[in-house]
């Protein structure tokens, strides 16, 4: 399934991502896995018409504070750290200003863990089939450290589906791991809110009441 307009809404984005991989992840049990903030609000449609379970992670792009567009690495929990070479050697970063940037970025990644998880440990990947879900891909950074930390986790099997995206972004993502759908992908990508219509920021409160709204709907499943 392909599209050539923009969505409503995350919503309605998360709705038809559901139908675009459904035949290809339904099988495998799959566990929904939400970038937070935006993704989260994709993940819990694509979820609910899964019948799996939905879970975040917390990835942080790492820019400089007067480039916040422009993305040379990423950090994703358990200590992943994916840079871009030619992007850090082009803005003339040194190890000691790329550190820095990641440390501070590593603050605010464990604030949002800790405020996500509530009572609810992370779910465990080892040997499940992840889709990896967020509302847009502009830069392969952030996935690509998210893929290496569900390695690490022992995930059997990652696909990565977003609703729109940077057409060059998702070829080199491909290229790396082989799998992602993205229905609507534009050649030109001035940002993520350029494929909807309603891009409302996404609140830690949101994310917390889909990934409640999301257990409630598993335990009914489960009850019945």
């Amino acid at each position: 399934m392909t599209r050539n307009e923009p969505y409503r809404d995350r919503h309605e984005a998360g709705r038809f991502l559901a139908n675009c991989v459904h035949a290809r992840v339904a099988p495998f049990d799959p566990i929904v896995l939400a970038l937070a903030r935006g993704g989260v609000p994709v993940g819990l449609p694509v979820a609910a018409a899964l019948r799996a379970p939905l879970d975040t992670v917390v990835v942080r792009k790492l820019t400089l504070p007067q480039h916040p567009d422009i993305a040379f690495g990423a950090i994703a929990p358990g200590g992943v750290e994916i840079l871009d070479p030619d992007l850090v050697k082009r803005l003339g970063l040194t190890p000691l200003e790329v550190a820095a940037i990641a440390d501070r970025e590593l603050v605010e990644l464990r604030r949002r863990e800790a405020c996500y998880r509530e009572e609810h440990a992370a779910l465990d990947v080892r040997g499940r089939t992840i889709l990896l879900v967020d509302d847009a891909l502009a830069s392969d950074l952030p996935m690509r450290a998210v893929i290496c930390a569900l390695q690490e986790r022992h995930a059997r099997r990652v696909l990565v589906a977003v609703p729109a995206g940077c057409h060059a972004a998702c070829r080199k993502l491909e290229t790396e791991i082989g799998e992602l759908v993205c229905p609507f992908r534009l050649e030109l990508f001035p940002a993520p809110h350029a494929c909807y219509r309603d891009y409302p920021p996404t609140s830690d409160s949101e994310v917390c009441r889909c990934l409640r709204e999301s257990q409630v709907g598993m335990t009914h499943e489960m009850m019945t």
